[in-house]
């Protein structure tokens, strides 16, 4: 027990006096850990069937080190695609950090009280912010997606279609269609992701966090009120990786044909 609390207080003096790694660093592993989830425990929940190289195989799709991640050598284990993982990680290190340390700092400025009236207007305050963030969320993930996962070119951000010679190729031993969503764009992509989850997600938010408010703002010390977030973070993280992608391929390989963006 000596060396975990040790471990714990250094843990707090870290949150107290380099707030910005130490919950970026926190965020980021809770953010992997939680698209692992949506890759597997939530597509069990939702019915969906796991990916595995069986799974691929039966349907001829070619397997690739470079693009796919197996957890073993087994046929029948679940192939992970942690590109996507770390795409949805790094938000939280560039982006959602700062930006919700910042954010905190001034709800205790502006509502200084510690009640829990104030815990609630507190909480409300931070849905707001947090949906008005949304659009740029679903755009960060979804462009980062198209250009990484994808294999789509920056070239690709027109509104015009593709030639029909080029409109199919193959990277790195796998057969992607590249007239998915191209009449589009991505900007196209990143509307239609924005107009089909931005919705879903401010139901479910709403529902996940509200219940935290008082805990968050109430009773959490500011400095470990990020890290309380974060642990939630587990399973919303998970929720959020889901939502965001449910409608994609198992894990980005194209069959051979279009997928609507705006079609579960």
């Amino acid at each position: 027990m000596g060396i975990l609390s040790e471990i714990w207080s250094r843990y707090q003096w870290s949150l107290l006096n380099r707030p910005y790694i130490t919950n970026a660093m926190t965020s980021s592993t809770i953010a992997l850990f939680g698209d692992t989830m949506a890759q597997t425990v939530f597509r069990d929940v939702s019915g969906q069937p796991r990916v595995t190289r069986a799974y691929l195989e039966e349907r001829h799709i070619p397997t690739d080190s470079k693009l796919q991640f197996f957890s073993s050598d087994d046929a029948s284990a679940t192939v992970l695609d942690l590109r996507r993982s770390f795409i949805f990680a790094s938000f939280t290190v560039v982006i959602g950090t700062p930006l919700w340390l910042r954010l905190y700092k001034s709800l205790d400025k502006f509502i200084p009280a510690v009640t829990i009236a104030s815990s609630i207007q507190k909480g409300m305050m931070s849905w707001i912010f947090a949906n008005s963030t949304m659009p740029f969320f679903i755009a960060y993930l979804t462009v980062l997606d198209q250009f990484i996962v994808h294999r789509k070119r920056p070239s690709w951000m027109t509104l015009t279609p593709p030639p029909a010679a080029i409109s199919s190729e193959s990277t790195a031993g796998l057969s992607h269609n590249m007239n998915h969503q191209s009449s589009a764009g991505v900007v196209g992509v990143v509307l239609a992701k924005v107009i089909k989850d931005m919705p879903v997600m401010m139901s479910y938010s709403i529902c996940f966090w509200s219940i935290q408010w008082i805990p968050m703002f109430y009773l959490m010390p500011p400095h470990f009120r990020l890290v309380y977030g974060s642990m939630l973070q587990i399973v919303w993280s998970g929720i959020t990786s889901y939502l965001l992608h449910r409608g994609d391929a198992p894990t980005t390989i194209h069959e051979g044909q279009p997928k609507s963006v705006v079609t579960s």
